[in-house]
C-alpha cells in the first residue's frame, strides 16, 4: 500500500470515514446502561471524546445520548468513589457494579476531560460537579508536593471503599503507587490545564504549570525523548516509547494553548524530531519496534497502536497549525492512511483515529491573540478564547517584542491594539480587539469549520 501522500492515499481515506466510525460506536454503545460493550465495563474516555465531537459536530441526539447516559452511569454507579471523589479502574457488571477499586491516574484524567466538555456542551450543572470532585481527589490523593507531579495510581482496596466516610477515617486509605509515569502525568497536565479555563480555577492551572516544568525538566531528555517513569529517587526508566512522547507532546502543546508556555514549542520540535525514527518506511505509523516487515499490519497490540498513532496524528496535526510546519500535517496523513483499513476490526477503540481524521480533514479554528504579555486586553481576549466551548479549537498567543519569528510566519504584523485572529484552514474569519464579540466570533467559525473539507 502506498501511503506517501494525498494522491497515493488509499481508497478508503476520505471523509466517509468518519460517519463509518460514528455508527461502529453507536453499534458498540450499550443503550440500557451506558458505556460500552455489555460484559465489563471500563469507562472509554476516548471513545466519549469522539462522541462529544461528533454530537457538537452533526447535532445527531444519538450521539447526545451516548455521552449523557454513559457519564451519568458512571458518577450514579459503582465506578465512583461517593466519599472521596475519584474512578475505580472497571467495574465487572454491564450496570456500573462490583468496582475493581484500584484507581489510575490516567483514568481520571480521561475522565475529568470528559465531564469538563459535556458540560460546557450540556450545561448540566452534575456533570460539573462531579469533574471538580475528580479534580479535587487527583489533587489531594495523588500529588506529590515535593516535585508537583502526580502519582499513577492508588492500589485498590474493596473492604476500604465499602465502609462510609465516617468508618473510613480510623482506616489507613490504600497505598498510592509513588511511580511517576509519563503518560498518565501528561494526561492530568492537560486535563488540569483544561479545569483551569473551563472552571475559572487558577489553582489548577497552576499545579498544571508546576507538573509541566517537572515533566520537561526530568522526564524528556532533549534529543533524545521522554523517558517512561521516574521513581521517588529519581531514578529513570525506558526511553523513548512512542506512546510517552505523544502524551508529552500534546500536554506542551495545551501549555502552550492555555498557559502562554510558548517556549515548549521547541521542545515538542525536538518530540516530533525522536518520533520521527520511529516511523515504518514500508507502511507508515509509528511503532515502537524498528521493523519494516509485513507482520507490523498484523501487530497483537494493533489496537493500542491504533490510539498511539491516532493521538500522534492529532498532536502533528494541532502542531502543524501552531508553528506554521506544512510537512507535519503530510506526515500526519502517512500515518492516518496506515490504519485507514483497520476501523471495522476495533469498533469503540477506533475513536481517537476518527478524531484525528476529522482534524486532517476539516482544519480547526485556529486563535491567534497578537499583543504585548501583560496587556489587559490581550489577557482577556485570550481568558474568553480559552474558555469558550469549540471543538478542535487552537489557541496561540504571540508577543511581537518577542515571537517576531512565529510572527512572521503566521503572515502578522503588530497593532497599537491587542487583536484576535481567527481562521479556518487559512482562510481568516475574523478578526476583533474586543473581547465581547470573540464568542460570536467563533460560533461563526466553527460553523465554518464544520463546512469546511481539505
Amino acid at each position: 500500500m502506498d501511503v506517501s501522500g494525498k494522491h497515493g492515499a488509499p481508497a478508503g481515506f476520505s471523509p466517509a470515514l468518519l460517519e463509518r466510525i460514528a455508527q461502529a460506536m453507536l453499534h458498540a454503545f450499550d443503550a440500557a446502561h451506558g458505556g460500552f460493550g455489555t460484559g465489563q465495563k471500563f469507562p472509554h474516555p476516548e471513545a466519549l471524546d469522539f462522541a462529544l465531537l461528533w454530537a457538537e459536530k452533526t447535532g445527531n441526539p444519538a450521539f447526545r445520548e451516548v455521552v449523557q447516559r454513559s457519564l451519568t452511569a458512571m458518577a450514579e454507579g459503582a465506578l465512583l468513589d461517593p466519599v472521596e471523589g475519584g474512578f475505580f479502574r472497571y467495574c465487572a457488571t454491564r450496570d456500573w457494579r462490583q468496582p475493581w477499586t484500584e484507581k489510575l491516574l490516567e483514568t481520571q484524567a480521561g475522565l475529568l476531560r470528559n465531564y469538563l466538555e459535556a458540560w460546557q456542551l450540556f450545561g448540566r450543572d452534575e456533570l460539573r460537579k462531579v469533574a471538580q470532585k475528580t479534580l479535587s481527589y487527583v489533587e489531594h490523593a495523588l500529588r506529590d508536593p515535593a516535585t508537583g507531579a502526580w502519582f499513577a495510581g492508588q492500589e485498590g482496596d474493596d473492604g476500604y471503599y465499602a465502609l462510609p466516610e465516617r468508618q473510613r477515617a480510623d482506616r489507613k486509605p490504600p497505598r498510592v503507587d509513588p511511580l511517576i509515569a509519563t503518560r498518565p502525568l501528561a494526561a492530568t497536565i492537560s486535563a488540569f490545564f483544561k479545569a483551569g479555563a473551563v472552571l475559572g480555577d487558577d489553582g489548577a492551572t497552576q499545579r498544571a504549570l508546576q507538573a509541566t516544568d517537572f515533566l520537561v525538566e526530568r522526564l524528556i531528555s532533549r534529543g533524545k525523548g521522554a523517558y517512561h517513569s521516574c521513581t521517588a529517587d529519581g531514578n529513570r526508566q525506558i526511553l523513548g516509547l512512542v506512546a510517552d512522547q505523544v502524551f508529552a507532546a500534546r500536554a506542551l502543546l495545551h501549555a502552550v494553548q492555555f498557559a502562554g508556555c510558548n517556549r515548549h514549542l521547541a521542545v515538542v520540535e525536538d518530540l516530533i524530531g525522536v518520533l520521527r525514527a520511529k516511523e515504518s518506511a514500508q507502511h507508515g505509523g509509528f511503532s515502537d519496534v524498528r521493523d519494516d516487515a509485513p507482520h507490523f499490519a498484523q501487530s497483537r497490540r494493533r489496537h493500542e497502536a491504533l490510539l498511539e498513532n491516532g493521538l500522534l496524528a492529532e498532536a502533528l496535526l494541532r502542531a502543524s497549525w501552531l508553528l506554521a510546519r506544512p510537512e507535519w500535517r503530510s506526515l500526519a496523513e502517512r500515518t492516518l492512511c496506515a490504519f485507514a483499513a483497520d476501523y471495522p476490526l476495533y469498533g469503540y477503540h477506533t475513536a481517537e483515529y476518527g478524531r484525528a481524521v476529522e482534524l486532517f480533514f476539516h482544519p480547526p479554528q485556529c486563535l491567534f491573540v497578537v499583543g504585548a504579555e501583560g496587556d489587559a486586553r490581550r489577557d482577556e481576549l485570550l481568558a474568553v478564547a480559552r474558555r469558550t466551548y469549540a471543538p478542535s479549537k487552537l489557541v496561540l498567543a504571540l508577543d511581537p517584542a518577542r515571537e517576531e519569528e512565529l510572527l512572521a510566519r503566521h503572515g502578522f504584523a503588530a497593532a497599537e491594539r491587542p487583536f484576535a485572529c481567527v481562521r479556518v484552514g487559512g482562510s481568516e474569519v475574523a478578526t476583533v480587539d474586543d473581547p465581547g464579540r470573540l464568542p460570536a466570533v467563533m460560533a461563526a467559525a466553527d460553523a465554518a469549520r464544520s463546512g469546511f473539507t481539505a
